[in-house]
């Protein structure tokens, strides 16, 4: 998905309006929350430019303590009681994310 983002024509007979990055850093957390997979923390990083830092993975052992995520050292995903607050979850890690990069 985030790859269609790449190379749109510029002859297109109408404007395409590109997704700023952190529309597209929220359409990754979404998006893979919303899978039983979750998201692969290496590609989070990839997306990001750098390391996802120490608050992000102690945001995440809070989580994972509270029932809400299955993470690991290498993915993050969802339990059934983390399904109930998929949103506020993932504007945590946004949150986090991207008060790191200020």
């Amino acid at each position: 998905y985030l790859n269609a983002w790449e190379g749109v024509p510029s002859d297109l007979p109408f404007k395409v309006k590109q997704a700023s990055w952190e529309a597209q850093l929220l359409d990754f957390v979404m998006l893979r929350l919303r899978t039983s997979e979750g998201f692969m923390i290496a590609e989070l990083e990839d997306l990001l430019g750098r390391n996802v830092g120490i608050d992000f993975r102690r945001l995440l052992l809070e989580m994972k303590n509270h029932g809400y995520t299955q993470s690991d050292e290498d993915r993050v995903a969802l339990t059934p009681p983390g399904w109930l607050v998929h949103s506020e979850i993932t504007s945590r890690i946004l949150e986090c994310l991207l008060r790191k990069e200020a």
